[in-house]
């Protein structure tokens, strides 16, 4: 009898944990898509990305890296971006940089894109 009372107690406060999660994005809405058409247009001293916009996107977040196939935590962020294109002015010229661009809105962010690199 004990076993199944802390078994319902458990799953009972799991279930609302998930929930309440569910709740703190704020729309209730899904988080938007995945950007697709991702390009990079090596440039003197800078890359442009450019992305196809997203449906109910507020901003986009662009996470880079000198490694591909890089995870988003290993990856340098650019937040808050309006719109594309955005250009990213670079320190180093000689190294191929790889981004991934994701849409935020009031629910949350999205998933990442496909990856795109260039050398500036």
């Amino acid at each position: 009898m004990r076993r199944f009372a802390f078994f319902a107690l458990v799953v009972l406060t799991a279930g609302l944990s998930a929930c309440g999660k569910e709740n703190k994005t704020g729309s209730g809405g899904p988080a938007p898509a995945t950007p697709s058409g991702i390009t990079t247009i090596a440039n003197d001293g800078a890359v442009t990305i450019r992305w196809n916009p997203v449906q109910n996107a507020k901003s986009y977040n662009i996470y880079f890296s000198a490694k591909p196939g890089a995870p988003k935590a290993g990856r340098t962020k650019i937040a808050d971006v309006k719109q594309a294109p955005y250009e990213h002015v670079v320190v180093d010229r000689k190294t191929m940089y790889f981004y991934v661009v994701s849409a935020v809105n009031s629910a949350g962010e999205g998933p990442a894109s496909t990856e795109s690199g260039a050398t500036p």
